[in-house]
């Protein structure tokens, strides 16, 4: 048998157990906490059961009215119940331990194994190399572009990361122009001082929050560059002047204000549509890279592994 394969083989059914003791440990962790909390129950029961023998102002009139008897019984099937949850719960936790000690005791070639599935990788790789196999030009071309893909997700993956940062901008952008919106259409309708200070601490709010939306748009541009990728960013030019210049020194009326409230919030919202549409196909390029990737990795794996040296 292939050694490489049988070590792989190996390795995979350790991981299976590794995942399985995982799954132990945080069990473990749980059962642990519900012990503890079941142990106090436990207790309390036990500690009602020995007031109402030992004698207390409740027991006096219990025993006064002829209840006695019945509550203390009430209380030790309480105390018996919960005595039972938490020695099944000690038992089960004592099943775990067990499990768990002898997942981490058959595990424990694990990393031997991998050392010893990668040394023997290397030397068939070196071997590859250096013969005249026809395999050898499709494992180097194979490599290289695999090389390639990992360049492009991690490119991919800023994209998104430059998406996601950018969206989260605009969404705080839009929430304070949709408030100065509200406020502002209370505001011609004779809102008064508060009113019309309310909607200016939401626009003020907005054109600093825009700031950084500015730059965050050229991040997000500079990194679509970066993957090659053409999106759809017509709307999105990085420049905002014409959201930000709501100004109160030369006191505009109020349906003007409203009105460049309501440029700003359309223009954030096309904005964002963009970005959230661009952000969602850059998605769709990293799973599809993924799959590649993997394929690649398959064939590679398979070509090295498959090497018997030169014929």
């Amino acid at each position: 048998m292939n050694e490489l394969l049988e070590l792989e083989g190996k390795i995979l059914l350790l991981e299976s157990k590794k995942d399985k003791l995982k799954y132990y440990e945080e069990d473990y962790i749980k059962l642990k906490e519900k012990e503890g909390f079941q142990k106090e129950a436990w207790i309390k029961e036990q500690r009602d059961v020995e007031k109402l023998e030992k004698g207390s102002s409740v027991s006096f009139f219990l025993k006064l009215f002829g209840k006695l008897e019945e509550k203390i019984e009430k209380e030790e099937i309480e105390a018996l119940d919960a005595k039972h949850k938490y020695e099944s719960t000690q038992y089960e936790l004592n099943n775990v331990k067990v499990s768990i000690l002898n997942l981490k005791d058959e595990i424990k070639d694990y990393d031997k194994l991998v050392k010893e599935y990668e040394a023997l990788w290397k030397q068939k790789e070196r071997e590859l190399l250096n013969s005249s196999s026809f395999k050898k030009q499709e494992y180097v071309n194979s490599t290289e572009k695999l090389a390639s893909l990992k360049v492009l997700d991690k490119e991919l993956k800023e994209a998104v990361n430059a998406g996601d940062s950018l969206i989260g901008v605009l969404e705080e952008a839009k929430k304070e122009f949709e408030s100065a919106k509200s406020w502002g259409t209370l505001d011609m309708f004779g809102g008064g001082v508060m009113s019309s200070m309310i909607k200016r601490g939401h626009i003020e709010n907005a054109n600093r929050v825009l700031n950084e939306v500015q730059y965050l748009v050229k991040s997000f541009k500079k990194e679509l560059n970066d993957v090659n990728i053409s999106l759809d960013m017509k709307y999105v030019s990085g420049d905002f002047s014409d959201m930000t210049d709501i100004f109160f020194d030369n006191f505009f009326s109020d349906i003007m204000v409203q009105d460049k409230i309501n440029n700003a919030l359309n223009n954030v919202n096309r904005t964002l549509r963009v970005v959230e549409r661009n952000t969602k196909e850059l998605r769709k390029s990293i799973e599809v890279n993924n799959t590649e990737m993997d394929l690649l990795n398959d064939r590679i794996k398979s070509i090295v592994e498959d090497f018997k040296g030169d014929i």
